[in-house]
């Protein structure tokens, strides 16, 4: 009812709008022919036309009466009642071909949500293969590091074995004399054995050494050169620059053998040295005949005595949860470290350093071209490779305790990912 109102109101408008525009195009031509009668009076000829202007006015009124007779059969008020015939059929039709698109409508939405769940299942398919790849390889991963970290406790037992077996180092005492002794580990691991060599170089008496130390008795093992009887014998104005000539940009490592020490060349062998501090106050100074050597006896000795970083313990502690074993002591019997920090004030790269990595190089003997070298290269291999200290002793020919010290460092800054255990 409101539509029929609206549209009977609309036509009315229409007929009004028609019907004003009628009157005034009638005014219009009753004041063009008054004018036109006014203007023509007394005129000569004025009367030469009269029946054709008024025929002209008599034809606009003409058609003005038509309008007004025909308009409400043109505009028709009310809604002209259409065929109910041919209204039905229409709809009908209408009706058919709305049911036609609404029923291809939802065939192509079923479509389309099979499709959906074709590549929904499709997709679950392929996530679950990449978790079960991605599953497989960091177990391969782990397993690869498990099998490292094997490897690297089986050659600690051996580096035990091997001390027992016993090697030669000379030793420094506070009196300047430097001396060759053939050094061992006792069977049960608690002593070190010392025992005069002959004219071939052999131990003179296994069963009865002339020296023995407890390693209870050990305080503190000093790494490198930086104890009183090394400075008497080398200088101290002498022994920090040898020290530092030790050291090349790409490492520490000598493939050499110790040659007879002298006070000149003694501080060129600063990483293959080391003091053992006693209670007492004695001290005992060694160099080994060779980096190997030396890095036998600094892996051993941490070991026996139990000196640990936070991150070793840690470490530790979650194997043996892991394993339900027992963990070692929390307490170290004895401390192990340098006996002073690398000077790399002027070395190569020492500009691309972070104050937390030249802090590093300098605490633990580490060049900084070696440090920048070793991080690129382990940073790439930990996204494809879960990376251990046996893989940092690899890369940068450091000794163990210094590749554990770099290693470390790697994991607290993020840059490698930490053991998942």
């Amino acid at each position: 009812r409101k539509v029929f109102a609206e549209r009977r109101q609309q036509r009315e408008q229409w007929i009004h709008q028609i019907r004003e525009l009628n009157e005034k195009v009638l005014h219009q031509v009753r004041l063009l022919a008054q004018e036109r009668k006014t203007q023509t009076q007394g005129a000569a000829g004025a009367n030469a036309f009269p029946e054709d202007e008024d025929e002209t006015e008599e034809s606009v009124l003409e058609d003005i009466k038509s309008i007004d007779k025909y308009l409400p059969k043109l505009i028709s008020l009310d809604d002209v009642p259409a065929d109910l015939d041919a209204t039905d059929s229409i709809r009908k039709q209408l009706d058919e071909y709305f049911s036609q698109e609404k029923k291809a409508y939802n065939e192509k939405l079923e479509e389309e949500k099979q499709r959906k769940e074709k590549l929904e299942k499709a997709l679950e398919v392929y996530r679950s293969k990449m978790i079960e790849t991605q599953s497989q390889k960091k177990k391969e991963h782990l397993q690869d590091a498990l099998k490292k970290e094997q490897h690297l406790q089986s050659l600690v037992d051996q580096v035990l074995q091997y001390l027992q077996h016993g090697l030669r180092m000379t030793k420094i005492s506070s009196r300047g004399n430097v001396r060759r002794r053939f050094f061992f580990l006792s069977e049960d691991c608690k002593r070190i054995h010392a025992t005069e060599l002959d004219d071939c170089g052999m131990p003179v008496n296994r069963k009865k050494p002339a020296v023995t130390i407890f390693l209870k008795d050990v305080k503190r093992v000093v790494i490198g050169m930086y104890t009183p009887s090394f400075l008497q014998y080398a200088g101290e104005s002498q022994l920090p620059a040898a020290r530092l000539r030790a050291v090349r940009d790409d490492g520490t490592h000598d493939s050499t053998q110790t040659p007879p020490l002298t006070q000149q060349n003694v501080g060129l062998f600063n990483y293959r040295s080391f003091a053992l501090q006693l209670r007492g106050s004695k001290t005992l100074e060694l160099v080994c005949e060779s980096d190997s050597d030396c890095e036998a006896w600094l892996v051993a000795l941490k070991r026996l005595l139990n000196c640990k970083s936070p991150f070793e313990r840690e470490l530790e502690r979650r194997v043996c949860a892991r394993d339900g074993t027992m963990p070692s002591p929390p307490d170290a019997l004895a401390e192990m470290g340098w006996g002073g920090n690398l000077d790399i004030r002027n070395m190569k790269d020492l500009n691309l350093l972070s104050a937390d990595e030249a802090l590093l190089c300098s605490e633990h003997h580490v060049p900084p071209a070696l440090y920048l070298r070793c991080k690129q290269e382990l940073v790439d291999k930990s996204q494809t490779a879960v990376i251990t200290v046996y893989d940092v002793r690899i890369t940068s020919t450091l000794d163990l305790v210094r590749s554990q010290a770099l290693y470390e460092h790697l994991i607290d800054k993020r840059l490698i990912p930490p053991p998942n255990l």
